[in-house]
């Protein structure tokens, strides 16, 4: 089997002269105390065969800590080793330096052994590391004990660094015999750091063995012990879903499922709450400040533990903090202008022209109230024939209650409309009005009705038969050779059609426009002018919320 050792020096001094210019480490190097415990630490996690690539952050004092056996009793851990100068600032490194962390975290690198002489310079490369996802902090790290690293500036960085070991140096001068002992702790969690930093012992190494031979690098996850973790969240399909109502707001979701399942299993407490202006920066973007707003701008000012909102697994998201594995896979499209619009009610009214429709309207209506005018003449002349001039006082009662054969049918405005509707439907009337001009006007009315529904139904035929073609967007091609302008949410996903090799998916990108309004979006896609870009979840809960 072979093995790789991977060694990159950066020499910015030399490493013979340390103990000269630290004097307070000369009675450390002779016994080479902190080799020793070292290569302890390093065996216990090689027998767990775990160990992908091991990344070595030193400077020029403690150099010489790895000029002995450690590299011979490690053969069979890759490693990458990185030399920085004791003057070098970590929160901005040089570029060898920048390169060697990104080589180590490419590299897989999943444990970190950090021996830099200022505790200072190790709490900036830190937070470089964290803040930029340099190192990963899910990783486990060996590093010296100083309480510059635990500055209430850095409390954020233990709740995220949770692996780690710190190795404390103890003189023993109750005798010559007595040799130095180092003793190991952690960071307290799941227990809360409070305004003073407490590390936790782990184990003493002292005489070239662990005191306790307790589990160094313990599982500090199973059991929360009931702690509370900010959750921030935000409304999207499937993966949480908001019902608002009057009093309270209803939560869930798939990812509100599983952080409850996880809850239970991982004794936590979830306590959930959304960003400010959520509405309007929504998982949040890059400030001309550098820094983030909306959810990922929780995540990385560090005041959430967890976030929940369909964030996908994409190098942008993974620059930015941790995932878990994929829970899902989603179909990421876009919502055209063809699939929002239904227009086969329309087919009801394309026979006939605006027109057409309104010359249709305005003859029902001045026919109608021609028939009431006729039907009441004759009413009021069959009336007046009847009792006579000199007895129409007397008799009016009388006269009045014997109508005339069908003119009631017309005698009311309503009526008179409501049966002239009844004839252009080609309904028959019950009785035949009496009148000759109320009976001709009746005749020409049903001849002008059955000329209007043939010409209608001969429209409808046609067009039934001959529907109109409908342009579809199906492809990507198709929606390059449209009109229709696309977009989406955010520039990281313009940056993924941007960056794209294939020719269409670029031409798409250099077309695509943000748009952080998911109502407004699907506005413009139901006037046909835009295609919306989002996962096919989201898309379906859209159209069915606009009713488009």
């Amino acid at each position: 089997m072979l093995y790789k050792i991977v060694l990159i020096f950066l020499y910015f001094g030399s490493a013979s002269c340390a103990s000269e210019r630290n004097p307070i480490l000369s009675p450390l190097q002779e016994p080479k105390e902190l080799e020793y415990v070292l290569l302890d630490v390093l065996d216990v996690l090689a027998r767990k065969r775990d160990v992908t690539c091991a990344a070595i952050i030193c400077d020029t004092v403690y150099l010489n800590v790895f000029e002995g056996s450690l590299f011979k009793r490690t053969q069979s851990m890759p490693i990458v080793m990185i030399v920085v100068a004791d003057y070098e600032d970590l929160l901005s490194p040089n570029f060898f330096t920048l390169e060697a962390l990104r080589q180590a975290r490419k590299d897989g690198c999943n444990v970190y052994v950090i021996l830099l002489a200022n505790g200072l310079q190790a709490s900036r490369l830190l937070r470089f590391g964290d803040r930029h996802r340099i190192l990963d902090t899910r990783a486990r790290y060996i590093m010296l004990h100083d309480f510059r690293l635990f500055h209430s500036d850095l409390h954020y960085i233990w709740k995220r660094i949770v692996n780690v070991i710190f190795l404390k140096y103890h003189r023993n001068s109750y005798g010559v015999n007595n040799k130095a002992w180092f003793d190991l702790s952690t960071v307290p969690f799941p227990n809360p750091i409070r305004s003073v930093f407490v590390s936790k012992r782990v184990d003493i190494w002292k005489n070239g063995r662990f005191h306790y031979n307790r589990p160094l690098f313990a599982d500090k996850t199973s059991n929360l012990g009931g702690e509370v973790l900010n959750v921030v969240y935000l409304d999207h399909v499937p993966s949480v879903v908001v019902e608002k109502s009057n009093t309270s707001n209803k939560i869930g979701g798939v990812e509100i499922e599983i952080l409850y399942t996880l809850a239970q299993k991982m004794n936590f407490i979830p306590k959930l709450y959304q960003p400010m202006n959520v509405e309007l920066h929504r998982w949040g973007q890059k400030q001309s400040n550098g820094s983030f707003s909306g959810l990922l701008g929780e995540m990385v000012n560090g005041k959430a533990d967890v976030a929940l909102g369909n964030l996908q697994y994409t190098p942008y998201h993974l620059e930015l903090t941790d995932l878990s594995k994929p829970y899902i896979s989603q179909c990421l499209t876009f919502l055209t202008p063809e699939a929002l619009t239904d227009n086969s009610w329309k087919t009801l009214i394309l026979p006939f022209k605006l027109y057409m429709w309104i010359a249709v309207l305005l003859v029902f209506l001045t026919t109608g109230i021609i028939f009431c005018g006729l039907a009441n003449y004759y009413i009021r002349l069959l009336n007046y024939k009847k009792v006579g001039p000199k007895k129409i006082v007397e008799e009016k009662s009388k006269t009045y209650d014997v109508k005339p054969v069908g003119l009631y049918l017309f005698g009311e405005v309503v009526n008179s409309i409501l049966y002239t509707y009844g004839m252009l439907l080609l309904v028959s009337l019950p009785k035949l009005p009496s009148g000759l001009s109320i009976q001709l006007l009746t005749g020409w009315y049903w001849l002008y009705c059955l000329l209007l529904v043939v010409a209608y139904r001969a429209s409808m035929t046609a067009i039934l038969a001959n529907p109109a073609p409908r342009v579809t967007i199906d492809t990507l091609k198709e929606l390059v050779d449209s009109k229709v302008t696309c977009g989406g949410w955010g520039t990281e996903n313009k940056n993924f059609f941007v960056s794209a090799q294939d020719e269409l998916t670029h031409k798409i990108g250099e077309r695509f426009e943000t748009i952080n309004d998911p109502d407004l979006a699907a506005t413009k896609v139901s006037q046909g002018i835009y295609a919306y870009y989002e996962n096919i979840y989201y898309l379906k809960f859209l159209s069915v919320k606009k009713k488009i």
